[in-house]
Formats: structure tokens, sequence, C-alpha cells
């Protein structure tokens, strides 16, 4: 279990936190929210990147700095983060296996080889797509059991999106593997994630497993005549009235389930932000 107690972190334009969460071990965690929202501020956090102002991050009952030392963690970024000038990613494959305990240089090449990785081309000549390809095989061959991803789908296509979801079940089916997911690109993995941690404005708007949430949040369709009286969010279509609807407060309506990206795409355009919990 990975505890956040009362963390905040302020950067240059925004303070994160106060965030205090409940992350399961085992598992995979989404955290959403909308652009600089304190996504990317969590990972760096729990990484040992960047140190927070206040608060303690605990795991699996050691301290962040404990934890740390002994067991590592697993951390991507959002961009590639070496030095680009003229190397290729066998050079840096050959330097990680010097300076990583957890590295193995042997997977690193089957992990290329599934994305799409040109072993001697250099990073500065590479698109976007291939640099994010580069870095999954570079983080899929450290071994570590705490897997850290930030907007690991950002500019891959459809085919390299399909094999990284295909990975991260692969990472899931062993069960000492937990791990977190940052991305604004739910739907690339809203069928996969167990647990979710929703931002907003740098703090945590709501958390659970998503199981739970899908159950509880659904869509009611029918007339304005027949609207519920208490709705998380109303819109008009062409043909119907919809709205987000808690099932709690509504047992006997008929509701429909929603995609996890659908819900919290609606959610996002909601015009009050009480805690849904």
């Amino acid at each position: 279990m990975i505890k956040f107690k009362d963390v905040i972190k302020k950067r240059d334009t925004m303070t994160v936190g106060p965030i205090s969460a409940s992350i399961p071990d085992g598992s995979l965690t989404l955290i959403a929210g909308k652009n600089s929202k304190g996504k990317s501020t969590i990972l760096k956090l729990l990484s040992g990147i960047i140190e927070m102002d206040s608060g303690s991050i605990i795991i699996n009952d050691k301290d962040l700095f404990t934890f740390l030392q002994n067991e590592g963690i697993n951390y991507m970024p959002d961009q590639f983060p070496y030095y680009e000038k003229r190397n290729a990613p066998y050079m840096y494959s050959n330097w990680m296996k010097d300076v990583y305990p957890y590295y193995d240089k042997n997977l690193f090449r089957e992990y290329a080889k599934r994305f799409g990785v040109a072993l001697n081309k250099p990073i500065i000549e590479m698109s976007k797509g291939e640099k994010k390809r580069t870095l999954l095989a570079l983080t899929f061959a450290n071994t570590e059991s705490l897997i850290l991803l930030d907007e690991p789908s950002l500019n891959l296509d459809s085919n390299y999106r399909t094999i990284l979801r295909e990975v991260v079940q692969e990472k899931l089916l062993d069960e000492t593997n937990t791990l977190i997911i940052a991305s604004n690109n739910v739907e690339d993995f809203d069928t996969l994630a167990d647990y979710l941690v929703y931002l907003k404005d740098g703090k945590v708007y709501f958390e659970g497993y998503t199981e739970d949430i899908l159950d509880r949040y659904m869509l009611w369709s029918g007339t304005k005549e027949t609207l519920p009286e208490q709705t998380l969010n109303t819109w008009e279509t062409e043909y119907t009235t919809q709205a987000i609807i808690d099932k709690t407060l509504y047992p006997k309506l008929e509701l429909e389930r929603l995609s996890l990206a659908d819900l919290l795409h609606n959610i996002e355009r909601m015009k009050r932000y009480e805690s849904l919990f």
C-alpha cells in the first residue's frame, strides 16, 4: 500500500496538495485530470526526483526515503530525459546496465523489438513517437516492482498503444508489480485500471476502485419533465435529456453504465465540483 498523507508541493504557478490518498498494491492505478493539475508532480514526488514541502509518503510501511534506498522505483518521465546529442538507444542501454542494479539488457532488446526501436539511430534524429517508444523499452527493461509511467501513450500511434496495453497487462499478471500511470488519455487504460485517483486544481477530487465508481455514477436518459432532482451533470442531446446520476440516491431508476473515459469526460464539464464521495 502506498499512502500519501497531507503531501504539499509548491510549483511555479500552483500548489499541489494537500494530497491524501491510498494506492493499493498489485494493481494499476490511473491518475487522471486535466493538464497542469498535479499528475506529473505526484509521480516525481513518489520517485524522489523532487521533494515534498510537507506531509509524508509511506510505501509498504516504510517512509519514502527508506524505500528508495532499499528497493527502488522504476519511473518513466513524459519526455526523453537523457542527453540526446548523437547517442543511440543501444548506448543508453549499455549505460543503464552499469548504473541501475535492476536493469536487464536482454529485456531491453526484447522490448526494443516489440516497440520497433532502431537501436543504432541517434536519439536526436528520432521523431517524438520514436523517442517515446525508446523510453518505454528502456523503462520496461528495469525490473523494479513499483512502476511509474507519466503519459506513456503520448505520441504513440494506435498500433504501439495496443502493444503498450499488452505490456501493461503482462506486468499486471505478476501480482508483485504495482503500476501507476498518469495520463490525459484515459481511454488508453480505462479497461485496465483497478483504481482511480482524479485530480482537480492540484487536489484529489475523488479516488476509489474503478468498478465501484462505474457502478455508482451512471447515465440517465429521458425527458426534462422526468429529470431526477439530484444530478451531477445535465445536458441536452438532439433527442433527449441526459444526466449523470448517483445510483445510490435512485436505486430503482434504469441507468446505463458508462466507460471510465466517458464518465470522466462528463465529470470534467461539470459546473460544480463538490466531492463525489
